[in-house]
């Protein structure tokens, strides 16, 4: 956005300039005017106002959309890793399968980066469940980025992550398709266990907003799992594909979570196909 607007310096210039100088005219000679002056000068400050604006509005928009189109050839270098382990006739390693995931994040993380205008992150979790039957958690298998990998030193059970548990619980209903939130630190009742690693936010709102604690304020979590709700389960959930920024309003509902939704879906298939030819996966 700020991009656009620096664009656009010489439209604000002329947009101040003409402010000022009606300003100036109206502060020396506006009650002076007619009724019928008086009006033309209101509607014509409106009008210019409205419409600058408005032009203002749509090349933000539209800038964008157009930066969708970049992520494409990004998205597509980072499956062709993880599409070759299904093409090789060696065998497939925890680390290859490892090394192509954190190839896709960080093509990923460079996409969103790309749209949002802001720095992104982008981590891919597994679900996983102990022998002693313990409560499920989320491990991160791979990330875009090792700045976020002081919080695996500790667990992260799904039941205490706000994000995990809503798709989790409902992972069968439209409700569990994604995780969306744009601004964390006004969420209410937000949970996550990250918190332990980067600190407990404020209990007083505005002190909560101003040090939130966590290197992210908008964040968009998908399931790895099948893409038709008929064939999910709690079995059938063997992940989470997410990605965060560090601004907030960072993403929009109507493009991001398609795009990862698109990711994660073909993500299932291959990490499933994959995992099935690694002998004692430890994966999920």
């Amino acid at each position: 956005m700020f991009r656009i607007i620096f664009a656009s310096i010489g439209s604000i210039v002329a947009f101040l300039a003409s402010a000022i100088a009606l300003n100036e005219f109206a502060l020396k000679q506006f009650y002076s005017l007619s009724n019928d002056a008086t009006s033309g000068v209101i509607f014509l400050g409106l009008f210019a106002g409205f419409f600058f604006f408005r032009s203002l509005y749509q090349r933000i928009v539209w800038d964008r959309a157009a930066r969708y189109g970049q992520t494409l050839s990004l998205i597509n270098e980072g499956f062709a890793a993880i599409h070759t382990l299904n093409r090789r006739d060696d065998t497939v390693t925890r680390d290859g399968i490892v090394a192509a995931c954190e190839k896709l994040c960080g093509k990923l993380a460079q996409a969103f980066s790309t749209v949002t205008g802001t720095a992104c992150c982008v981590t891919i979790k597994m679900v996983a469940i102990d022998a002693a039957g313990d409560e499920p958690k989320a491990i991160a298998l791979c990330r875009s980025s090792d700045e976020r990998s002081s919080s695996d030193s500790v667990s992260h059970p799904i039941s205490k992550n706000t994000a995990f548990m809503e798709i989790f619980e409902h992972i069968c209903a439209p409700r569990g398709k994604y995780f969306f939130c744009n601004n964390l630190p006004l969420r209410y009742r937000y949970e996550n266990t990250s918190f332990q690693v980067y600190g407990e936010p404020d209990e007083n709102p505005l002190a909560r907003y101003w040090r939130w604690p966590l290197p992210y304020k908008s964040t968009i979590v998908v399931p790895i799992c099948p893409d038709n709700r008929a064939d999910r389960g709690g079995g059938t959930l063997i992940g989470f594909l997410c990605v965060d920024s560090n601004a907030p309003l960072a993403f929009r509902r109507s493009y991001d979570v398609d795009l990862m939704l698109g990711v994660s879906g073909g993500l299932y298939d291959v990490l499933c196909n994959v995992a099935s030819r690694v002998q004692g996966n430890d994966m999920v």
